[in-house]
């Protein structure tokens, strides 16, 4: 794999934001980290990894993984570290004592993936990582005494997503995990993720762990998926085969898109700052309709090769969140505008188009 001198940028852009409140947090502390093998694990990892490097820091991070073939992928290769320690096993089945000998942190995301999600898998397999992976992760962190449990969670919980307007931290979100004939993998991810949540406040509320949720949105750049089921990467992938954008539905339902840099300049501050016990929303609140971001990438990218528009699904959501409070909460930093985080995204996929 050829040097990726725009990841490297990336990544050191968001350590000039973070550094001065990372470093002395992870200095001489250890790290388990669940669901950190895709989209989002091959940022934080990497940055991990920098800061390790450039300070000399005395870090232990242990990577739980079902990929057999990890060392065969980019996120492998661009974090290799002797401090970074990826561990073959199911969350719902591994032995943490084998393995582990101290924990401070637990970076707990573990889900099915977006490739098997696409494939769609079983809804009972999502559920049952999702909240049985989240209870094995909670009976360890006693037995380690850790120090905090951060928690990705999703704007999935929320439910009215067919409702247009923004969504606040304080909306209702799902009661229980009942499957009904209506539910599809939105409302199984959000009902299971909502029920993880409610386990981890219950259980740090009594055991005096500290813990952080962020729910998060949706988002785009470098290492995102361009093949499965986001309308932004099938737009760009579509532009980085020169062909016509497809729309397979009316277009209407409105979406808003954070750059995956600042998504993690956001993980790290909610992680090693002073706010905790809290729930953030995680992602853009600039509203754009999936028809009005197919136009834009055609815009933006390559020569217009044009769109068309699917009408037999007319289906209308409205998926954006409030970021009043993540905003109030965490030092402010310069946030990417969709159009330069499409621009950003495609010029990455189109030098290293190997990766995709």
């Amino acid at each position: 794999m050829k040097k990726d001198k725009i990841f490297k940028k990336e990544i050191s852009n968001i350590i000039k934001i973070i550094e001065n409140l990372s470093k002395t947090k992870i200095n001489n502390k250890t790290f388990f980290l669940t669901g950190c093998t895709g989209f989002f694990g091959i940022w934080i990892l990497c940055t991990f990894n920098e800061l390790i490097k450039k300070h000399k820091l005395n870090t232990k991070i242990y990577v739980l993984t079902r990929n057999k073939n990890i060392k065969k992928t980019s996120i492998y290769n661009l974090s290799r570290n002797q401090k970074i320690k990826f561990i073959f096993g199911d969350i719902q089945k591994f032995n943490f004592t084998n393995n582990i000998k101290n924990i401070n942190y637990i970076i707990h995301g573990a889900t099915t993936s977006a490739e098997e999600t696409f494939k769609g898998q079983n809804f009972n397999k999502k559920k049952k990582i999702i909240i049985n992976g989240t209870k094995k992760v909670l009976r360890n962190a006693k037995k380690f005494n850790c120090n905090k449990i951060f928690y990705f969670s999703s704007g999935a919980v929320y439910k009215n997503l067919d409702k247009n307007r923004i969504i606040k931290e304080t909306d209702p979100i799902y009661k229980n995990t009942k499957f009904e004939k209506k539910d599809h993998n939105i409302s199984v991810l959000g009902k299971s993720k909502a029920q993880a949540e409610k386990l981890i406040i219950s259980f740090c509320k009594k055991n005096k762990i500290k813990y952080t949720i962020g729910r998060f949105f949706t988002f785009v750049g470098p290492y995102m998926p361009i093949n499965v089921h986001y309308a932004i990467g099938n737009f760009i992938h579509s532009k980085i085969n020169k062909r016509k954008i497809i729309l397979k539905s009316d277009g209407k339902s409105k979406r808003s898109y954070m750059y995956i840099a600042d998504c993690i300049t956001y993980f790290f501050l909610m992680l090693f700052g002073d706010k905790n016990n809290h729930i953030y929303n995680v992602g853009s609140d600039k509203k754009i309709s999936i028809k009005e971001l197919a136009i834009l990438v055609d815009k933006i990218t390559t020569k217009k090769d044009g769109i068309k528009i699917d009408q037999k699904n007319k289906t209308t959501t409205c998926y954006i969140p409030s970021t009043k409070k993540i905003r109030k909460d965490f030092p402010k930093f310069n946030l990417t505008s969709i159009n330069k985080s499409i621009s950003k995204t495609f010029d990455h996929i189109s030098q290293y188009k190997n990766i995709y």
